[in-house]
């Protein structure tokens, strides 16, 4: 019986040492855990800060967008605008020139030598 209780309590102290061993890498595994949970955690924060900035970049992109079109709008009208204006301005000139023309042509006919050379002085004194 004694022989019996020998090999027992070898095989008694290696199961002990092996449970101890098993419970020793059970605690490392659950140190990994905590750290790689408080990692993730950590993770989950950047991630929701980062998806707020990321959300401000495209809100502030969508406003520059609205803002640019607005400017493509404003810029196109005040072009076919002063492209009229310009039509106009030329119209304008067109005509003045045909009625100092015609008027010109009438004073000359009713005007002395005297009026005539005196116009002649006023044009000059103009230019």
């Amino acid at each position: 019986m004694v022989n019996q209780k020998v090999p027992l309590l070898k095989n008694e102290d290696e199961l002990s040492k092996c449970i101890e061993l098993l419970k020793i890498k059970r605690q490392e595994i659950h140190e990994k855990i905590l750290k790689e949970e408080e990692s993730k955690e950590r993770m989950q924060k950047e991630l929701s800060l980062l998806s707020e900035k990321l959300q401000d970049v495209c809100d502030s992109i969508n406003r520059k967008y609205q803002t640019r079109l607005e400017y493509d709008k404003t810029i196109k009208e005040t072009s076919a605008a002063y492209s009229k204006i310009r039509e106009s301005a030329k119209s304008l000139l067109h005509i003045l020139k045909r009625e100092e023309s015609q008027l010109g042509d009438k004073i000359y006919t009713v005007a002395n030598d005297e009026d005539i050379k005196s116009l002649r002085e006023l044009r000059t004194m103009h230019k």
